[in-house]
């Protein structure tokens, strides 16, 4: 089936590039989520920069008559991850990019880190496999821990990423569905989804939807680099790299025990306790991060239970 479909797609192979796609190579741009049970009110913004190596987004909730308000921020690079709650003033440094290839909220927005999750799976000794199925191009992979599985579906003549579907065989029933629509022409004839569907579904809380639509988006030179994020100076961040408290600016203002059991706190995971958080961002979790980060996304929302 892998030689068959090497065959008769030619430069679609086991890892798709983003210029086979006709993808931009990064991408910036401004979201607006909406989910099922208020489809007419907007429950946060997403704001994004995505490219090959490194993902920036700032997550701002809608309050109403309030507007918006920054909630939290993420800046994963190949060597580091960085999460910060802005009510809570708390964030953590810690790695996810170069084991998961992907980062918390940018499949919310963009199919572009589905292909580098690919790339790095395959560069830590994961099997990607391709086949067809009708006339889509199948691309899968196991994350880590064995357990989780992606499988990506590509139109081969349109050049575009259909769905993206993430399961967990130890949680049969639980499962994440990104649907990409709507593409239109970013610039120089590439282009980009302008409308994501997400479908999560998890056994005993039944399922939950979500729209995501997006209006600004313009492509980038990779070479820039994400934006910079200035945090207030009496932020505390805890440093799981190097076992260090940094403040706002950076500096180290003390240290910790990484052994220790962590305190509950209102931080990064959009809620989630520092202990299930740690879970998730270091090592994975239960389930792998693309899947889990959007249950939790949707908790917030009312969508499911817990």
């Amino acid at each position: 089936m892998i030689a068959l479909a090497a065959s008769i797609l030619g430069v679609f192979l086991a890892q798709p590039a983003a210029e086979s796609l006709r993808l931009p190579r990064a991408i910036r741009g401004q979201a607006v989520g909406y989910n099922e049970a208020h489809p007419d009110e907007p429950f946060d913004r997403i704001e994004f920069e995505i490219g090959p190596e490194w993902v920036r987004t700032e997550q701002d909730l809608f309050s109403g008559s309030l507007g918006w308000s920054v909630f939290d921020f993420t800046l994963d690079t190949m060597s580091k991850s960085l999460l910060y709650n802005a009510p809570s003033k708390r964030g953590t440094i810690g790695t996810r990019l170069d084991t998961y290839g992907n980062s918390r909220a940018e499949a919310f927005v963009s199919p572009l880190g589905w292909l580098r999750t690919l790339r790095v799976r395959a560069a830590n000794g994961a099997e990607v496999r391709s086949g067809l199925e009708g006339p889509l191009t199948v691309y899968s992979c196991d994350m880590p821990g064995g357990h989780s599985l992606l499988t990506m579906y590509v139109d081969p003549v349109a050049k575009r990423i259909e769905r993206v579907e993430i399961d967990d065989d130890r949680a049969p029933g639980i499962e994440a569905v990104y649907r990409y629509l709507d593409w239109r022409e970013v610039s120089g004839g590439f282009h980009h989804p302008r409308r994501v569907e997400i479908m999560l579904s998890s056994p005993g809380s039944g399922s939950a939807a979500q729209k995501v639509v997006i209006g600004t988006l313009a492509a980038m030179d990779p070479a820039d680099g994400p934006s910079a994020f200035t945090f207030p100076a009496d932020a505390v961040i805890t440093d799981y790299i190097e076992n260090v408290v940094r403040n706002g600016k950076m500096e180290v203002i003390g240290d910790f025990d990484p052994n220790a059991t962590p305190a509950r706190v209102a931080g990064p995971g959009r809620g989630v306790s520092a202990t299930t958080k740690q879970r998730w961002f270091i090592v994975g979790g239960v389930v792998i991060i693309m899947l889990a980060g959007g249950l939790w996304y949707w908790r917030r929302r009312g969508g499911l239970g817990g």
